[in-house]
């Protein structure tokens, strides 16, 4: 239902079988990635908070949270909290560190993005998203032809077509 665009059904859905299964991490990771798609972070946030009821810390959960908190335009602070939850629970996982950075990079704070993506870099990751928001820290920090030389990296990584469409954007407000 989501790649159709109906996604109310899809979240429906998830909903549904989160409810079947309340103490199933993938549940609920499912649910918040139909959420995330839905781009509508009221429904991001009520996976979430079913979540956390549960009492029981998912760093899977609370990173997927956290990034979808911050791509539909959520509360960023809470975003950061859970991202931060995650990487206690998690701290050498690169999509933990990675959606730490992608929240403080839509925060604003630069600098904390460019040490995350740093770290990153030495670790070899090279996704066309990871490239993505290393080039928007670097950006941020006012080292343009750092960021231009990540943004062409990820093209040529060959990214989905949204993810695409984001660098294009990137590169042309350098």
């Amino acid at each position: 239902y989501s790649r159709a665009g109906n996604h109310e059904k899809s979240v429906a859905i998830h909903r549904q079988l989160a409810a079947r299964n309340p103490d199933l991490p993938e549940a609920y990771n499912s649910w918040v990635a139909a959420a995330t798609d839905s781009g509508q972070n009221r429904l991001v946030l009520e996976a979430c908070q079913k979540w956390n009821e549960r009492g029981k810390p998912d760093w899977a959960v609370l990173n997927n949270c956290a990034y979808g908190l911050a791509v539909t335009g959520g509360d960023l602070t809470q975003a950061e909290t859970w991202a931060n939850q995650a990487t206690r629970l998690q701290p050498q996982q690169p999509n933990v560190k990675d959606t730490l950075g992608y929240i403080y990079i839509k925060q604003g704070k630069f600098p904390q993005a460019a040490i995350i993506y740093d770290g990153l870099r030495q670790q070899g990751l090279r996704s066309a998203s990871f490239l993505l928001h290393s080039g928007l820290a670097r950006a941020g920090n006012g080292q343009k032809q750092q960021a231009r030389l990540d943004f062409e990296q990820a093209l040529q990584a060959r990214p989905a077509p949204a993810v695409e469409q984001e660098i294009r954007k990137a590169l042309a407000n350098l």
